[in-house]
């Protein structure tokens, strides 16, 4: 367990146990779970700007990372974990649109993200940002078609942005790299209710409504783990629980105490799908 679940083990182990598999996602993308959101989260997040580009025919997600020079790897470092502030989003969009522009696309802050509009359809299926995160970065084309166009695009990028620093909030840590993901038709853009949630995630804060009145019955709360105690402190104890990482999912239901047989134990190799995951939160 993470040390910073152990002061609530006790309060956790109340609960029926059930694992299952759990694809890499960013809190953006746990929370369309939740609330059942079919659509291409880029698609979601475009309804939110008050304009595009004319000629935008996709959307991409364009996220903001550090590469980190490690002994024997780089390892990605991105998202909120950066503390970026709406000047660094913009910085970098200043940055790289001269270029982009080159190719037909064009960087718009949305919250604490980008989103990359591009005048035609790329054909390329990058992996989503969470796969990559805290670990090396591809060292291979992306699957599709305009897989090689795209990794010469993301070197350019990466070049542009190690020419000048573009500091974050973590010291040593200034933005060299941006990951696009989550590409979207413009054809699939659709606005949707972002209904309140409680979380510690800066980029899904930016995004949900500005100010909610302090009630107990927020239904939903996407946090990391460092913020679970402070969390169980200040509001009503949950009636459910997913603990999500490393590719798997436990699933905290009320119910009588049993312990796990082993201290190591592991999930089983049947689990369930990422489809029954997001019908579990649905309901």
């Amino acid at each position: 367990m993470h040390p910073a679940l152990r002061e609530t083990a006790r309060s956790l182990s109340r609960h029926k146990r059930q694992w299952f598999a759990a694809e890499p996602r960013t809190p953006l993308q746990w929370y369309a779970a939740a609330q059942g959101w079919s659509e291409p989260l880029a698609a979601l997040l475009a309804a939110r700007l008050p304009q595009l580009p004319a000629a935008t025919k996709q959307i991409w997600i364009a996220t903001a990372f550090h590469a980190l020079l490690l002994r024997d790897r780089v390892q990605v470092v991105g998202g909120s974990r950066l503390g970026l502030s709406e000047a660094a989003l913009t910085a970098v969009a200043d940055r790289l649109n001269p270029l982009l522009h080159e190719d037909g696309i064009e960087l718009l802050p949305c919250g604490q993200l980008l989103l990359a509009c591009a005048d035609r359809l790329w054909r390329v299926d990058p992996l989503p940002f969470a796969a990559i995160e805290g670990k090396s970065l591809p060292n291979r084309h992306q699957p599709g078609v305009d897989g090689g166009k795209w990794a010469r695009l993301h070197a350019e990028i990466q070049m542009l942005l190690g020419q000048s620093a573009i500091e974050t909030a973590q010291p040593g840590m200034a933005i060299n790299g941006l990951w696009l993901w989550g590409g979207a038709e413009f054809s699939a853009v659709q606005s949707r209710q972002w209904t309140p949630a409680v979380t510690s995630d800066a980029e899904l804060l930016s995004l949900l409504p500005a100010a909610w009145p302090r009630q107990p019955e927020r239904r939903l709360a996407i946090l990391d783990a460092d913020s679970v105690a402070e969390y169980l402190a200040r509001y009503p104890k949950p009636l459910r629980g997913l603990l999500l990482g490393a590719g798997y999912g436990l699933d905290l239901t009320p119910g009588s105490l049993f312990s796990l047989p082993k201290r190591n134990w592991q999930p089983p190799a049947t689990l369930a799908t990422a489809a029954d995951l997001d019908a579990r939160l649905v309901r």
